[in-house]
């Protein structure tokens, strides 16, 4: 049977954080299922940086796309206008059906800021609720005696598989696509890893109503 599409995953590459300044240079979706394995990608890469004549807002985003091979890309690829991009990566969602599904990637706040502002059309298509990776990290690591090790280690793993199942070797580091992935294998390398009992029963954590929490150690009188 057909998967299902359960989440749309975005990723921007940009030139820096500020999204009323700097230009989006590459987009990248994944529709994913329930299980959160992908079932179809694409990549867009615009021409924002000619056009615009944009700058790179620091050093360390110019190294990244150097060693990501995005500069290169952008130089010999094939690149077209923002505007063209959001009209074909609507029409590629709306034809998947899988429009007005809930955004899934890292830090998610970010690429939406991004889209209302230069794409607001995309925006569109997504449901208002997102499965943002750093906050499933977030709070699973401040609720749960897990570690960041722990959860890396299984993270690598599902990135393989993702890039096996969607036969994308080529993928690099800080590119749409592959860090489409990781954000779907931290989830799942997360929720993986607190699938068992909390650190303390809720009952010692919250009081009851009207009750007082429960300190360990001895009790003292004022």
């Amino acid at each position: 049977m057909k998967p299902k599409p359960a989440f749309i995953g975005l990723d921007l590459e940009t030139t820096g954080l500020d999204a009323h300044s700097g230009a989006i240079l590459e987009v990248g979706i994944i529709i994913f299922d329930a299980d959160l394995m992908p079932i179809a990608a694409r990549s867009w890469l615009t021409n924002e940086l000619v056009e615009k004549e944009a700058i790179v807002s620091a050093p360390v985003v110019e190294v990244m796309h150097e060693e990501s091979g995005l500069w290169e890309d952008l130089k010999t690829g094939h690149t077209q206008p923002l505007r063209q991009v959001e009209a074909e990566a609507s029409a590629w969602i709306l034809e998947a059906g899988a429009n007005k599904l809930p955004m899934l990637g890292s830090s998610v706040t970010f690429d939406r800021t991004w889209l209302d502002h230069h794409m607001p059309n995309l925006h569109r298509m997504f449901h208002y609720r997102s499965l943002d990776a750093t906050s499933v990290l977030l709070a699973s690591t401040s609720l749960y005696d897990i570690t960041n090790d722990t959860i890396n280690d299984a993270k690598t793993l599902l990135v393989v598989d993702m890039l096996d199942h969607l036969n994308r070797w080529d993928l690099k580091p800080h590119r749409a696509l592959y860090d489409l992935c990781q954000s779907a294998a931290l989830v799942k390398a997360t929720l993986n890893a607190v699938a068992r009992p909390p650190l303390a029963p809720l009952p010692e954590r919250f009081p009851a109503p009207g009750g007082i929490l429960k300190t360990s150690g001895k009790e003292t009188n004022d």
